[in-house]
């Protein structure tokens, strides 16, 4: 992404070291030796007005246009710019050729401290030295990853120079960023018939000043265009874009994007009102196939959101076996590979690249994440077209649904408002002839989708019965009711639903050893939904010595001294599922349904549990509270959800770290390494304790109250720094947003303050001026309302 500073925050920095005189737009340069017509004039006339550069007389009359650059000089150029203050560069320089006090001795010495030169192998800064187009490229390029982060560069934008193998191996990266960005455009040469980009050419004084005025107009997260894509040899603005009648709005989308990220706007036209021509992109399944194309959908098979795109005989094809969602995840996937767009969850972004470049024989064939559903993280996360985690996949029935398929089904009711409504109630007897008639009785009348729900209560009753359930447990565990339900209902439903799921859940008391089942014997249709609940929240699946005994993730032997008992593991009982079951969907609880303001230590285990369950046989995923109503990094949680479920089998560690810095800067800007090390912080402080979902909720747990007095001005500091840098306000505002959750945290420590005081009028009345005025926080970022029927917010549940 482009972490490029903006001419307001240049212009912040420079008032420091430059005159307000300087600033004084002119009607003319004091510079005899600019004329107007001179293609560098605005950038003289932009290094003048900023102070970036100066006259060479004394007389401040000759800006020399032609004379080239020193490297001192250059370094003194960006000392300038970085508003560094000279008093804190003073003494030896560690150059034995800059030696202390000279003019550019400053600037020398800050340019080495922060790494943008590093002297040749004699350890010199080499100051006279003449400086060429790529030294220049590696130290701006240098300056701007120090100060905004690492900059995306595209590989063709650099390669189309025909003396690109002039550039030296070390500056290669610098110089193929610089070309992206069009910092540098080439020297109006050829060779070969392509520009060159003369990588050791000296570098003029006009050149450095128009490189630096482009430098700094490159605006902080605006919709930059990326030029022109070329499709094979042909320009995207020569296309047409051809939908068939079920893919119009994957048209739209494919043609709204193209223009933010071209300028170009697309004709877009259904298949049947317009006659074959050239150069078409056709999108869903059109009339041109077995005319222009000839399209194999073989390898979509039956995966609903599979997709595919190429190119043939010149027109561009994005289509799938339009069962459900393909072409939609293509067109999106297609933009963000070859159009530069970032999908970022509130917002879209261009990355600056150059010269995107489509193969004239593309053939590329993409199927889901999981087998059973594809996610893509866009502008509005409840669109089921963009971010499928909201919409369930067409499972049928409410998630708790054995307490009312266990009714008679005189009075089952097949509405999801009559389900949930019963959902707490204790389970029916699983073993139970009658009761099991009941369930699929009532079962086929919710029956149809990709699923049905068959889980269980939500709450803890269980039958224990005698004659059917105690002896069953024994011999099977207590989730073996519940697995053998689905073994039974999906036998029942076979012949009339032949390729229904039936989901139970793996969930909180039910959470125990499988034993006595082969997995030979199970019905294809089976589904555990394993739920989260039960594991570490402050660790993954994955990790080794948790202290929670009543959760561990490990299996362990538990001495009563009277008895010993075989505690199982959260990852030992997932593990058994996994054996036994055809089919496994995972339900990850990133954070409790109850305090979901609270810091909440998650991303440091999303990683692992993401690639854990792929690994193990997980194909499709459900996100707890995946909504936009909290505070609890929610927007950035669902996006790398996202992230994991697209990329997650092959996604490295560092790299799902990257995606999380790429989307922090984006979406909090220039602040967001105080976020960061805010997240990094959290999490640190949670590993001193043991938190698990349900077993342990209090506002507390996670991290205590004691390590929240000792570190709350310094964890809503970070917050602060973070809003003070924000370039944007819609960027304050999402900073601001998110640091409620230590708002939240605030008022916790304020009540029990409350409670350990008098207990006075005046007590009661600071206390709830406090939390009404965070009600009114939540109220206005939308956030879910509290039941604050009890002063204190540790007893507050959500709506």
């Amino acid at each position: 992404m482009k972490r490029i500073i903006s001419l307001i925050l240049l212009a912040m920095m420079l008032v420091s070291v430059v005159p307000m005189s300087a600033f004084a737009a002119e009607d003319k340069l004091p510079f005899v030796d600019v004329k107007e017509s001179a293609w560098y004039y605005a950038a003289a006339k932009w290094a003048y007005e900023n102070g970036v550069m100066k006259g060479t007389n004394a007389q401040g009359t000759t800006f020399t246009p032609n004379r080239t650059m020193t490297r001192a000089e250059f370094a003194t150029t960006l000392f300038r710019i970085a508003g560094a203050n000279e008093a804190e560069y003073q003494g030896e320089t560690g150059f034995p050729d800059v030696p202390a006090g000279q003019w550019m001795s400053a600037a020398a010495k800050w340019a080495a401290e922060k790494g943008y030169v590093k002297g040749n192998d004699k350890g010199q800064f080499m100051p006279g030295v003449t400086l060429d187009r790529q030294t220049l490229a590696t130290m701006i390029y240098r300056f701007a990853a120090d100060q905004y982060g690492t900059m995306t560069a595209r590989q063709t934008a650099f390669d189309k120079f025909g003396d690109a193998s002039a550039t030296a191996d070390w500056a290669k990266e610098a110089m193929t960023w610089v070309v992206t960005v069009e910092l540098i455009n080439g020297t109006g040469e050829t060779v070969k018939g392509a520009p060159t980009l003369a990588p050791k050419m000296s570098a003029s004084r006009a050149q450095v000043a128009q490189i630096l005025m482009n430098y700094a107009n490159l605006q902080y997260n605006q919709p930059y265009n990326v030029g022109d894509i070329l499709i094979g040899d042909t320009s995207i603005s020569e296309y047409t874009v051809v939908y068939s009648s079920s893919a119009s709005n994957p048209a739209k989308e494919f043609v709204k994007y193209i223009k933010m990220a071209t300028g170009f706007e697309l004709d877009c036209v259904q298949d049947t009102e317009c006659r074959v021509g050239e150069n078409e992109i056709l999108i869903g399944k059109t009339n041109r196939e077995g005319n222009t194309v000839n399209i194999n959908r073989s390898k979509c098979n039956s995966d609903s959101e599979a997709f595919v795109y190429g190119v043939q005989n010149g027109n561009l094809y994005i289509t799938s076996n339009e069962q459900k969602y393909g072409t939609a995840y293509g067109t999106y996937d297609f933009l963000e590979k070859y159009a530069g767009i970032n999908f970022f969850g509130v917002l879209e972004t261009v990355d600056v690249k150059k010269a995107f470049y489509v193969p004239a024989n593309l053939n590329y064939f993409e199927t889901s994440a999981t087998n059973e559903f594809r996610v893509f993280y866009s502008n509005d996360y409840d669109s089921a077209e963009k971010w499928g985690t909201n919409e369930l996949n067409g499972m049928q029935g409410f998630y708790h649904a054995l307490p009312s398929l266990g009714k008679d089904p005189s009075e089952f009711k097949p509405d999801w408002s009559y389900q949930s409504e019963v959902h707490k109630e204790a389970d029916p007897c699983l073993l139970d002839p009658a009761s099991q008639q009941n369930i699929i009785t009532n079962a086929k009348r919710i029956a149809g989708g990709n699923g049905m729900w068959l889980g269980h209560s939500d709450g803890s009753g269980y039958c224990k019965c005698s004659e059917y359930c105690a002896p069953f447990i024994r011999e099977h565990g207590r989730m073996g009711p519940y697995f053998n339900i689905l073994d039974v209902v999906a036998d029942a439903l076979e012949k009339d639903f032949p390729n229904v799921k039936i989901l139970g859940l793996a969930y909180s008391h039910t959470w125990n050893m499988l034993k006595g089942f082969d997995a030979k014997d199970i019905n294809k249709n089976v589904t555990y939904v394993v739920c989260g609940d039960n594991m570490c929240g402050t660790h993954s699946i994955t990790s080794t010595g948790c202290k929670n005994q009543s959760n561990p993730n490990e299996t362990f032997e538990k001495d009563y001294g009277y008895k010993v008992e075989t505690v199982y593991g959260y990852r030992d009982c997932f593990d058994k599922i996994v054996e036994l079951c055809p089919n496994l969907f995972a339900w990850d609880y990133i954070y409790p349904a109850n305090h979901n303001e609270q810091p909440i230590p998650l991303f440091h285990r999303m990683y692992d549990n993401f690639t854990y369950f792929f690994e193990n046989g997980v194909s499709g995923y459900f996100l707890q509270n995946c909504t936009k109503d909290n505070a609890c990094f929610d927007v950035m949680r669902s996006y790398m959800a996202a992230k994991l479920l697209r990329d997650g089998e092959n996604m490295t560690e560092d790299q799902y770290w990257g995606y999380i810095k790429e989307f922090m800067k984006e979406y909090y800007g220039d602040g967001w390494s105080y976020i960061y090390e805010y997240i990094n912080y959290t999490y640190e402080l949670s590993q001193k304790n043991e938190w698990h979902i349900w077993s342990n909720e209090d506002w507390n747990d996670i991290i205590t109250e004691e390590q929240y007095r000792e570190n709350f001005d310094y964890l809503m500091g970070l917050w602060e720094k973070a809003e003070a840098l924000a370039q944007t306000e819609d960027m304050a505002y999402r900073v601001r947003r998110d640091s409620t959750q230590m708002k939240y945290i605030e008022l916790c420590l304020a009540y029990e303050d409350y409670a350990d005081s008098e207990k006075t009028d005046a007590d009661l009345k600071a206390y709830t001026d406090m939390r009404d005025a965070y009600v009114d926080i939540l109220y206005k970022y939308g956030f879910q309302e509290p039941n604050i029927s009890n002063l204190n917010p540790a007893f507050w549940r959500y709506s």
